[in-house]
């Protein structure tokens, strides 16, 4: 009888999938990663349930909407309902050591899992950058996976590694705020991409226009020059590739068990970075995909090698839970927002494929704009409660999101279409966002461009 899968599950924190070499970035500092998704089926449409860590988390662990865990914010008082099933409670149950080490975020998420805390190790600097607490707490992270690694006997495992990296960026921009000269970096400075500007920006949402009055870290670039946007892009860089160092060292580990070979390894993020696309750094308050769409690696055993799917389905960050339950032989627990990828990895899709995802964001507190995504197999819409906004982008034609097409009259039958695939949803799945608050007040969203009365510079450092 053949054992039941060891599962490795490795998750980054702010890792676009644009920045993963297995995705064509051209930077080529993911080896680790890149070697991985060629030993795999590497996901091309993956999507976070929504752009900000505590939400994107607490869905993962759970297979849940946001709007059904309640975890909307970046809140440690908020938690998921205690009757929820979670990933770890369902694998211990069924026979298996469930350990986590690494940032957790998960508000109850967690739930069976062996939670092993750290408070950061040693890093050597690596001039001009500064690597600052998420890099000390990876260095203690990957050094107590791997003794897990070293000593954990037969007992069929769950080990979950939860980086930090490439987040620690966000100190990054504390550091560079505002009118500033940066530190030359070794080599050749990244090219900004083509949509680094927004020629429509005018036809956009105020949330998008107005980002800066609801994520301080934009406000804080407000005054940076592209010199200074392609020194974030250097600097973020840096940080995946610290990430990738970390992923190999697991990896490494892992390939020395006498059961490497019977482990379904899982890579992915809970969100990624605007990477200077639309002049966004970090996440929040928007959908584009250099912040929602995110890296999804599965391998193992009875899983072909496939650089990509031929054939790329659409899938969210909820279908890892159904997915595990499927390599694992264990029956899913029943409502689950996710459905599993078993056949994708075999090689072939259901014959019901899924036909949009979606994503969610709430705000911050005092500041809430609740907004939804459904990205469709050729287009991405989005909706803002604040001002009733929209967005429209044919990510065949139009892959960097640069013209929105929400108000061309040849695309109000698509425009029809998505609105009813999101009321759709919200019917489905109990999604109460046409009835959902908005706390944004006009004043925000009517300052001058250039600066940010809400998060002046040099604010929150």
């Amino acid at each position: 009888m053949t054992p039941r899968p060891n599962i490795v599950i490795i998750t980054a924190d702010q890792l676009s999938q644009r920045a993963v070499g297995a995705y064509g970035d051209p930077q080529n500092v993911t080896p680790h990663i890149d070697a991985l998704a060629q030993s795999g089926a590497t996901f091309a449409n993956a999507y976070s349930p929504c752009p900000l860590c505590m939400p994107a988390r607490a869905a993962f662990w759970t297979s849940q909407f946001p709007h059904r865990t309640g975890i909307h914010t970046n809140s440690n008082v908020l938690r998921i309902p205690a009757d929820m099933p979670t990933l770890g409670s369902v694998f211990t149950q069924a026979g298996y050591r469930c350990a986590h080490f690494g940032k957790t975020h998960d508000c109850g998420g967690l739930l069976g899992f062996e939670v092993v805390h750290n408070s950061g190790a040693p890093v050597e600097e690596t001039p001009p950058w500064t690597n600052y607490y998420d890099s000390q707490e990876d260095r203690a992270t990957t050094a107590q996976a791997i003794d897990f690694l070293k000593v954990h006997g037969d007992q069929p495992y769950v080990m979950a590694v939860e980086l930090n990296n490439p987040h620690d960026v966000c100190l990054w921009i504390g550091d560079h705020v505002g009118q500033h000269a940066d530190t030359p970096v070794p080599g050749r400075l990244p090219a900004l991409p083509e949509n680094f500007e927004d020629a429509d920006l005018a036809t956009r949402p105020s949330a998008i226009r107005y980002n800066c009055c609801t994520n301080f870290r934009v406000a804080q670039t407000l005054a940076w020059t592209p010199e200074n946007f392609r020194h974030y892009l250097a600097a973020y860089y840096h940080y995946v590739a610290m990430l990738d160092h970390d992923v190999g060292r697991v990896l490494n580990a892992l390939a020395l068990r006498p059961d490497a070979a019977n482990t379904i390894i899982v890579f992915t993020a809970d969100h990624g970075d605007g990477m200077t696309s639309h002049r966004m750094v970090t996440k929040g308050g928007h959908f584009y995909e250099e912040t929602t769409r995110v890296p999804l690696v599965i391998a193992g055993p009875g899983i072909p090698r496939q650089r990509s799917l031929t054939r790329a389905p659409l899938v969210s960050l909820l279908d890892v839970f159904p997915t595990l339950c499927a390599g694992a032989d264990i029956p899913a627990p029943e409502g689950l927002a996710g459905r599993s990828l078993a056949l994708w990895l075999r090689g072939h899709g259901p014959r019901d494929e899924r036909t949009h995802v979606t994503s969610s964001w709430f705000g911050h507190a005092p500041a809430l704009a609740p907004a939804r995504m459904v990205r469709s197999h050729r287009f991405k819409y989005t909706h803002f409660r604040e001002d009733g906004a929209e967005e429209l982008y044919d990510l065949v034609k139009d892959p960097g999101e640069r013209r929105n097409l929400a108000a061309d009259p040849a695309q109000t039958r698509t425009l029809a279409d998505h609105r009813a695939l999101l009321q759709q949803h919200c019917a489905a799945t109990g999604d109460p966002f046409f009835a959902e608050t908005v706390t944004v007040t006009p004043p925000a969203h009517a300052h001058p461009p250039g600066s940010c009365p809400f998060h002046p510079s040099p604010a929150h450092p």
